[in-house]
């Protein structure tokens, strides 16, 4: 078959050329006017139609140029082919069994034997011409191949052009091209012999799920250097050992991939080279490289702990380095406004004991550790290594807040995140039953409540800026709810409830420090009038103060979902441009329902449900910057709440401006009496002396302006002022 109608029976793009553009006729002159020498990238950058023009100028010339980018060319240069081994002379004759091929123009000049086949294949290839470890035998695969447009294509009688990735793999063990062999060359003279790379067999092996999201968060930039790519190479091939090799060696591949000086073809070579060796490569190394780049996920995957620090243990570590490793599982030092501190994670308690650094070696002197021949303190050693676990600061900054550099993050993940990930999901009816009867069986207010506990499960770190007021009667189960919520869902360690409010608004209280859910119980006026500054703070504030004991002030990240449990009417001030809470009045149906307590108390200790409840709050559709402000439900509850929070003396000043809208100036002694006779008529209690009173009304200077005239108070109303001030308490 002419070569010309292979070419378009099988959609193989060509362009007519010129092997000598010196030498061309001047008839064919009229071909370069037209701007056609063709380029090796006009392939990909050319339309189609430009294409076939330009192959209509074929008659002006006897070559061409085929593209090799889809369908590639295997070219064999044979000089005798009975010198071949019997496994390449099987290649060879396989080849010419089944693909198409035409003869090189060298044969056509009887220099050498030699033959092209066209081959389909999906390789990706690094370069546009690939060496194979075939003598005589190499890949066009991009750069063009030259034809005369007079050859014969000779066409096999069972012709199959195809060619898998693993044939492909199977002949291609070597570079692409000198400058690969080059770097290549100087890798394996670098590197002969043993690898200088301490080694570290304690840990010799990490599972493959946590191995690929540790080389997910390393920063590639950090293995532009050839040594540290070689380690990073050898480390993988080390982890793939027993597993499906190909499989790493793809992540590897994924990984290396941005760097500048990367080829395929020379990674693909120096692993199969290597897969097979020896030479152990530490899984430290990771570990080292996490640390360095994340040290967030460093602390989550490598430094999570299911158990106490145990001594028996420890005394397995042979030497300094592995003791160092396991300690600092648990242990650091850190940085606390200005000053050193030592933390030990106690995992049944679930938090850090602080320690100064006498504190830490007392408590662990009696480790230790062999090192040059003698016994010597651990903690000695560990609290001067140059290299401690170190970390500059300390926050508590769950997902998705920002966390600045070298700052340890006190936030380690949900408990239900942590603890649950393997359990199966139970019936979570009973769940979803019981906070409808707390929403006061009203579906609205229930779906809010519910979008509230899943945005906290699924963003931990946003503050919903609204706080939750529980109003019910004894008895309903709402520190049930908290608890299981609280414990279960959130962890132990991100939740507090109290009935001390002391503990939330005392001097030294703060109860909100690195907490996801805070409970004040039992709420009731006496606690929180007066304090009303404080609450909007802790319930809207990404930062609040913090004053511990001997400790100057500082500000702590605020994260917490506030919820109110009260019997009371009226436990809250709410302001009347208030946005930041909703309160429900729980149903007391429950109370009647037979066995409805037990059952529901099982269930919730039940891990299968606790996991169910976990997966349907983060299935639920709530975006992380959905806005609990604005569509907070506003019940009758709310609204009562609301009323009973207006200053008696709002209340007084609405009630006398119905009556005495003309009256401008009133004496202090009159403005007495009317507030006595208000008090009366409304059944209110009397909360203040004459004194105390003349002092409150000061607080509405603005609309209540106090002159002295010949020794007597006289108030003057300004009586716009007045009225847009009392009556929008009253909207």
């Amino acid at each position: 078959m002419d070569a010309i109608e292979f070419l378009n029976n099988n959609n193989i793009l060509w362009q007519p050329c010129f092997i000598d553009k010196k030498k061309r006729p001047d008839k064919q002159e009229n071909l370069w006017k037209l701007n056609c020498e063709p380029k090796q990238t006009d392939w990909k950058n050319l339309p189609l139609e430009i294409i076939k023009n330009r192959q209509k100028l074929i008659s002006e010339v006897d070559t061409i140029v085929v593209d090799t980018n889809n369908i590639i060319h295997i070219d064999i240069d044979m000089k005798d082919i009975n010198k071949y081994d019997q496994k390449n002379f099987d290649f060879i004759k396989q080849q010419i069994k089944n693909k198409p091929y035409y003869n090189s123009l060298s044969v056509d000049k009887g220099k050498k034997e030699g033959k092209h086949f066209f081959a389909k294949t999906d390789f990706k290839f690094s370069s546009q011409r690939a060496q194979t470890k075939y003598k005589d035998i190499e890949l066009l695969c991009g750069q063009w191949a030259y034809l005369n447009k007079h050859q014969k294509i000779h066409i096999p009688e069972n012709m199959e052009m195809k060619i898998t990735d693993d044939e492909i793999k199977d002949i291609i063990p070597v570079v692409n091209n000198k400058a690969d062999i080059k770097t290549i060359n100087k890798i394996e003279s670098k590197f002969s012999g043993d690898i200088p790379i301490s080694m570290d067999t304690s840990i010799d092996k990490i599972d493959k799920e946590t191995l690929f999201k540790i080389v997910d968060n390393l920063n590639v930039s950090n293995f532009e250097n050839i040594d540290d790519w070689k380690k990073f190479m050898f480390a993988m091939i080390n982890q793939s050992k027993g597993e499906d090799s190909m499989e790493y060696f793809n992540k590897s591949m994924e990984f290396l991939k941005s760097l500048k000086n990367f080829h395929f073809q020379e990674n693909y070579n120096f692993w199969n080279k290597y897969k097979d060796s020896p030479i152990v490569h530490p899984a430290k190394l990771f570990y080292d490289w996490l640390k360095r780049d994340n040290k967030t996920l460093y602390d989550k995957l490598i430094l999570f702990v299911n158990k106490n620090f145990d001594k028996d243990e420890f005394k397995k570590k042979k030497t300094y380095e592995d003791k160092k490793l396991y300690f600092e599982k648990y242990a650091f030092k850190a940085c606390i406004e200005g000053s050193p501190v030592f933390c030990m994670f106690d995992v049944e308690q679930d938090r850090y004991k602080e320690y100064n650094e006498t504190g830490i070696r007392t408590t662990y002197k009696h480790l230790k550790v062999e090192t040059e021949g003698k016994k010597k303190h651990f903690m000695d050693l560990w609290t001067d290594d140059q290299d401690i676990r170190l970390y500059e600061y300390i926050e508590f900054a769950p997902p998705p807040s920002k966390l600045y550099k070298d700052t340890y993050n006190l936030y380690n993940g949900l408990r239900a995140e942590k603890d649950l990930q393997d359990t199966e999901v139970g019936n979570i009816d009973r769940i979803l039953k019981h906070i409808f009867y707390l929403c006061g069986e009203n579906e609205k207010n229930t779906n809010y409540m519910l979008d509230m506990m899943a945005s906290k499960v699924k963003y931990p770190g946003i503050l919903p800026r609204v706080g939750i007021i529980l109003k019910s009667i004894q008895g309903v189960g709402k520190n049930l709810l908290s608890d299981f919520f609280g414990n279960h869902i959130l962890g132990a360690r991100y939740y507090l409830c109290d009935s001390n409010a002391d503990t939330f608004l005392g001097r030294f209280g703060c109860g909100l420090k690195n907490k996801l859910l805070c409970v004040m119980n039992e709420v009731s006026g006496k606690d929180t009038f007066g304090k009303d500054g404080i609450l909007k703070n802790f319930i809207t504030d990404p930062k609040v103060r913090y004053e511990a004991k001997n400790v100057n002030h500082f500000f702590i990240n605020n994260f917490a979902m506030i919820w109110f449990f009260t019997n009371n009417e009226n436990p809250l001030p709410i302001e009347p441009s208030d946005r930041r809470l909703v309160a429900f009045e729980c149903s007391s149906v429950q109370r009647s329902i037979p066995n409805y307590f037990e059952d529901l108390v099982k269930d919730m200790k039940d891990e299968t449900i606790q996991k169910g409840f976990y997966d349907y709050l983060m299935k639920r559709d709530i975006d992380a910057d959905y806005n609990f402000e604005r569509n907070r439900p506003i019940t009758e509850t709310y609204k009562i709440m609301k009323q009973n929070s207006i200053p008696v003396l709002i209340r007084f000043f609405k009630w006398y401006s119905e009556e005495n809208l003309q009256d401008e100036n009133i004496k202090l002694k009159d403005f007495w009496n009317k507030y006595q006779e208000f008090l009366t008529e409304t059944k209110t209690k009397c909360d203040m002396n004459s004194n105390k009173f003349g002092m409150a009304l000061q607080k509405y200077k603005d609309i209540i302006q106090y002159t002295n005239v010949n020794h007597r108070g006289i108030y003057t109303i300004v009586w716009d002022k007045f009225i847009d001030t009392v009556y929008q308490y009253f909207e």
